[in-house]
Parts: structure tokens; sequence; C-alpha cells
């Protein structure tokens, strides 16, 4: 309730309103009566304090840090009734009543504070029952229209005629879903549609900017509208009531133009309603779209996995979602980079994320998936998600220039969304419906090569696995073991540095005794024997094509530890 429309009781008729003329609307939620020297302690917002300053009488200047005091805290007002220890209000108290938009009574001699205060609050009382009389009717009258199965567009126009302001219904990423009409208090202004300074030409929505800030401002901390100013030159609008739309999470939001600062609370309880009424027709249509994105999801997961290989079947099933049995795809993995110290340890598995995270994936990627031109069917898989992209025929080589780029940037785009790390993997295209899998299972495989690589924010591609690929892919432990268990005797020997380097240099040189001399600086002989030291203390021979392998791999599990 304004102070404004409260100061006019009967009970307050021998008062005078004597300064913060301004400060009017304020809202005026409690009435208080206090001539204790803590007053300051007790202070409160939205509250109208009387007091014969009785407590301050011997020290006046008191009054001025009062008013200050509670300017600071958003109080409401300050009624002082003079004749009885003041003969007059002291010097200065009208102008920092003024100065600081805080309503100054001067209550009269006959005017009973208890009397005051009871009476006050019983109008305050009274009043907040009619608004929530008001808000129950309103919540009524829009859940019938929710009930009767009647659309967004209709429940936009009733809150307009409600209210008697234009009102704009917005989506999950600030876009328009329904305005209110013209007999609905108005039609939303086609100029703040496009744009929120039209004279500034900044070209951003104002309903994107306004759930910007609603998101910003508040989040999920709270379900009441809030106001934000508009600064629109030329136009009559002063502001926009903004009440959040929230299911599982924030879905959309009401807006509401207001003319001559901020509304009345009626208004706020109003739009209130109108957004809780408008989240559950969001809830339902939440519901059904998660009911057909997890049929989708299923069929497609299916697919990919080989557990349903009938060509026909595929095209027949995957015909409701776009999938064309005479066109090309690829797959597409799409996964968050594990974090750095799981990466050093040899991991390679992908983050576990729970429902909340997947869906936050899946609408970043599908967001920028689109503005990056990619048309492909999106789904989530295990702990990341999938793509079936459309491709031209003829192999692997033509993948890259078509793909990259666009990827590129659609998952650059959701990793800056996300504050994550993404990296993909791709498969060779397939060219019937029934090969799916497989190009599935080759993007996993190129995601996991990747990965092994100890890459980051990665796009890889399918293709032939180089041994250090296939190397990583073995436990770090049992890597470690294999290489003691190869090495064990010459780490023992007293001259071991010279024997592992005469052993790699041999293999080096394809086991050509003059040149592997050469390399070290040594007579033939020298390296003779230590060959057959090798030999001796390994019990291995190095003419041997499985003890060759096993030297070479050995050196080669080095190597990955040391890159690593």
């Amino acid at each position: 309730m304004r102070i404004g429309d409260l100061i006019d009781a009967p009970v307050l008729g021998s008062s005078r309103l004597i300064g913060g003329k301004g400060g009017l609307d304020r809202m005026v939620a409690s009435v208080n009566m206090m001539d204790s020297p803590d007053i300051f302690d007790f202070l409160k917002p939205n509250e109208l304090l009387l007091t014969t300053a009785y407590a301050v009488k011997d020290k006046p200047e008191m009054l001025l840090r009062l008013i200050e005091e509670m300017a600071r805290l958003g109080c409401a007002g300050l009624g002082i009734k003079t004749k009885r220890y003041f003969d007059r209000m002291p010097a200065g108290l009208q102008e920092a009543a003024d100065r600081h938009q805080l309503p100054l009574l001067e209550l009269g001699l006959d005017c009973s504070l208890a009397d005051a205060v009871q009476q006050l609050m019983g109008r305050i009382l009274q009043f907040r029952t009619e608004e929530m009389r008001y808000a129950l009717l309103a919540h009524r009258q829009l859940t019938e229209l929710v009930m009767e199965g009647r659309s967004l567009q209709d429940l936009t126009e009733a809150v307009g005629r409600l209210i008697g302001l234009p009102v704009l219904l917005l989506g999950i990423e600030g876009e328009p879903l329904a305005t209110s009409g013209i007999g609905a208090g108005g039609a939303w202004p086609a100029d703040l549609m496009s744009s929120e300074r039209p004279s500034s030409g900044t070209g951003e929505p104002l309903g994107s900017s306004i759930f910007r800030r609603l998101r910003e401002s508040q989040g999920l901390s709270s379900l009441r509208p809030v106001y934000f100013p508009l600064d629109c030159h030329g136009s009559s609008w002063s502001g926009v009531l903004a009440a959040p739309i929230h299911t599982t999470q924030l879905q959309g939001g009401l807006l509401a133009l207001c003319r001559d600062g901020s509304p009345d609370e009626m208004v706020y309880q109003t739009l209130e309603q109108a957004a809780n009424v408008a989240s559950f027709e969001l809830l339902k249509t939440l519901a059904v779209r998660e009911r057909s994105r997890r049929y989708k999801h299923d069929f497609l997961s299916d697919v990919v996995d080989g557990l349903i290989v009938q060509e026909d079947e595929i095209a027949r099933r995957g015909s409701v979602y776009g999938l064309q049995p005479l066109q090309p795809y690829v797959c597409v993995v799409i996964k968050k980079d594990p974090p750095s110290d799981l990466m050093a340890g040899g991991e390679s598995s992908p983050q576990r994320m729970d429902r909340r995270e997947r869906d936050a994936l899946y609408e970043a990627v599908k967001k920028a998936a689109r503005s990056a031109g990619l048309g492909g069917l999106l789904f989530a898989k295990q702990d990341g998600l999938a793509m079936i992209e459309p491709c031209r025929a003829g192999g692997a080589s033509g993948l890259e220039p078509l793909l990259g780029s666009p990827l590129q940037r659609a998952v650059g785009q959701a990793a800056e969304a996300l504050g994550a790390g993404l990296s993909c993997g791709i498969g060779n295209p397939a060219e019937t419906l029934s090969f799916l899998a497989r190009s599935f299972q080759e993007a996993q495989d190129a995601w996991q090569s990747g990965l092994l690589g100890g890459k980051r924010r990665f796009i890889q591609f399918s293709h032939v696995r180089e041994l250090p690929e296939l190397l990583r892919m073995l436990p770090l432990q049992e890597r470690r073991r294999f290489v003691a268990e190869t090495f064990g005797a010459l780490d023992l020997a007293e001259e071991s540095e010279e024997l592992r380097r005469t052993l790699r240099a041999y293999y080096e040189h394809h086991g050509r005794i003059a040149d592997t001399a050469k390399a070290l600086f040594v007579h033939r002989n020298t390296v003779i024997y230590r060959i057959a030291k090798i030999e001796q203390l390994s019990g291995r021979s190095l003419r041997s094509p499985a003890d060759s392998l096993r030297f070479r791999t050995a050196f080669q599990l080095e190597e990955l530890d040391k890159t690593n």
C-alpha cells in the first residue's frame, strides 16, 4: 500500500504533510509507535513510525539523524506529534525530509498514537485482504482458461485485460511467444518489440534484454515480479514489470509495460499469479516435448548401438525424425573434456553427468548447431551427445572441409555458453542406414584417440590408428609392468646405461653392427660384446622377431610415459 493512500485515514485528519512529498509512492507494510532512545535499532523497511520524540526532546538534532537512517533503510515515513514536547518542528527537519524524499507528518495534539497505530494497521490489513482476494480471483480466471484448453495467446490477452496494460509472454531464450491484443490494455508497441532503445539503434530486442536482466537479478531465488525502468527516448512507457516463469528451471517471463513508474501492488499480485498459471501450461508442454524427445533418443540410440539392423525398419521409424534411406550420414560424438588431473593419470573416461547437466549440454549444442547451419539429429548418448549429420557420398576424404568449420563453430559456441571444454569424434560416412552403428563406433574411437593423445577441445576425424595410439589404449600400470619385465635384468647391470643405448642404436640401424658402432663412436667389437651381454642378461635373442618386437615396444612405451 502506498503511504500517500494511507495518510488520508480519518484518524490522521488533524495531521498535515510538511515534508518529503516526493516520497508519497513509498510502500508501507506496517506501522509502529516508539519513544525509546534506542529507536535506531528497531527500524524496519516499509514501516511508518509514529512518535512524540520524547526520548530526544533535549537533543532535537537526533531527529535529523533519524530521517537519514530511515531513508537509508527504506522506511515508509515519519510522523511526529508536536505541541507536546516541541512547539514546532526542529529546524532543518523539513529540508532533510525533502532531500531524502521521506514523507514527514506533523501529527495533531488530539491524535492518539495508539488509536492511530490500530486504525492504520487495520487499513493496511484490509488493503492486503483485497489484494489477496483480487489475486485469488485472477488465479481462478486464468486457471479456468488453462483447464478449458485455451492457448497461451488467450492467457496473455486475459492477463492484459485484468491489469489494463500491454503484456508480452517470453520463452526460455527470451523469444516472444504471445502478446496481448488491442482490447487488452493496449497492444505491445512494435518499436519496443524490435529494440530496447529505438533511437539508439542497439538492435537488442526488449524481451530478451529484460529476460537477461531478470535472470541475472534473481534467477530462481524469487517468484515476485521485478520492475525495470526503461530509457526509451520519445516513449510514454516508464518501465517494464517482469515476472519469472519457473518449472524445473527458468522457462520464460511475463512482461507488462508500465506508465508513471512502478505499478500498484495489485498489478504485482496479478502478474505473479499469471506467471504461476503460465508455468503449469509450459510444464505440460515441456512434459509432452520431453516424452517425444525421449522416444527419439531411445530409437536413435538403439540404431547406433546396432540393436536395430533392418534397413527398412530404420527407414520406416526414422522417417518421423527426417532420416532418408538414400542419404549418406555420418555420426558425431560430442563430450565434455575430463578434468586435467584425470587425463594426467591416464584416465580416458568422460565426465559423469547428471540429467540436469546433460540437458544443459543438449540445449547449448542444439542452439549452437542450428546457428552454425548443422541440421543433423542430435540426441543424448551415455555421458555425452551424438549427432547423425547428413553428408555427401564419396568417402571420408570430403568430410573435413564439409563438417570441420561448422562443427568447430558450433562446439566453440556451446563450450563458451557452458563454460566447459567440449571435444568431438567423427566417424566415416554410412552409405546406408544400417551402417550408422559402424559410423558411430568409429566416432567413439576417434574421440578416444584424441583424448589418449592428450588433446583438449579437439575435433578428431576417424582414421587408421597409429602404433602410439594403440599403445596408449593399454592401462598405464600394465605398460609400466611390461617395460620393467623387459629391461629389468639390464637395469641391474653396472653398465646398464651403455647397454640400453647400444640396444636402441642397434634397432635404429636395423641390426647392422658397423653402423651401430659408428653411431656410438665405439669399436665394432665393443658393440658385439654389449649385444652378447644383453642377450645373456635378458635371456632373449636380439635376432628373434618376437624378442625384437618386445624390445622395440618397450622403448616405445617408455617414450609414451615421457610425453604423458
